[in-house]
């Protein structure tokens, strides 16, 4: 979120992100005083920077919001989930999303008959002689062989690779890349579901909701047009990989795709594969043309 209610003793004002200058600002000035926006949610934020990106605020840590709140999905109080949701925008970048869901299409295609499975991997190609293994050399920054291992930087988020009907109960509160065929969708007014194909395994659905909205008011438009094209069956078993937050609540599983780099519809990225539709799109609507006459009378 880019806004927050700062409170102290005096008064409460709105302020924006951008408005706190430094981490020192932040902890002499705003730490413990800072509460959701959202009118009548009692939760707390902080205030985040990562980087030199642009700051945010983040749900405090256990604190939760109400029922009627926006970001109340993005936390469940009974299971903190592993990552928020602002930690996955700033952490993951584009490359590491590209390549989590490249995998995830090449498993859906090899399920699907479409590619051949990977051959096996030669687990002798290290050893040397029965019983080693060759280790590999530490990288270090200098000529030194007791210096200490090169410095990389924060290591990027790892996403396990899921089949829809492979989910598990401790998925919950997980970032997966999930992929599957999608045979369903349901409108909302403020999201957008659509439901995997699983058979006999629990139910599983991909959320679209506020922070996805949040990042790309066209492309969730998009979405929108794609569940209806399903719910009309104009679209059937949709191959669909995707990188999200778990949730597992009863029986079911639902999984919130925060932006659209973090989906793949058709083995495409989501512009490739809305471009593809032009057949299917209903004509955009074109001003009617003014007649001569008319034309004439407003000279």
């Amino acid at each position: 979120m880019r806004e927050a209610i700062f409170k102290s003793n005096a008064f409460e004002q709105t302020i924006d992100a951008t408005a706190i200058h430094s981490m020192s600002d932040y902890q002499e000035n705003y730490r413990g005083n800072l509460y959701c926006c959202t009118p009548g949610c009692p939760a707390k934020v902080k205030w985040v920077s990562h980087n030199g990106k642009m700051p945010f605020f983040a749900t405090w840590p256990y604190s939760q919001h109400a029922s009627s709140c926006p970001y109340a999905f993005e936390r469940d109080p009974s299971k903190t989930a592993e990552r928020s949701t602002e930690d996955f925008n700033t952490r993951v970048s584009l490359k590491h999303k590209q390549n989590a869901l490249y995998k995830a299409n090449k498993k859906l295609m090899q399920a699907s008959g479409k590619l051949p499975p990977d051959p096996p991997r030669n687990t002798q190609k290290n050893r040397t002689h029965a019983g080693a293994t060759k280790r590999r050399a530490r990288r270090v920054p200098s000529t030194d062989p007791n210096a200490l291992p090169e410095q990389r930087g924060e290591r990027s988020m790892r996403f396990a690779q899921k089949h829809c009907k492979d989910l598990a109960p401790n998925n919950h509160g997980k970032y997966l890349t999930v992929f599957g065929h999608i045979t369903g969708a349901e409108l909302g007014d403020q999201s957008v579901r659509l439901r995997f194909d699983t058979g006999d395994a629990p139910s599983v659905e991909l959320l679209f909701y506020t922070p996805f909205q949040i990042s790309s008011e066209q492309r969730y438009g998009w979405i929108r047009q794609i569940a209806r094209l399903i719910q009309k069956g104009k679209l059937n078993n949709l191959a669909v990989s995707c990188i999200g937050e778990c949730t597992y609540s009863a029986g079911a599983y639902t999984v919130q795709v925060m932006d659209p780099d973090s989906i793949s519809i058709g083995y495409k990225t989501l512009p490739a594969f809305y471009g593809s539709l032009d057949n299917l799109l209903p004509p955009l609507k074109t001003p009617a043309k003014r007649s001569q006459s008319s034309q004439s009378l407003s000279v």
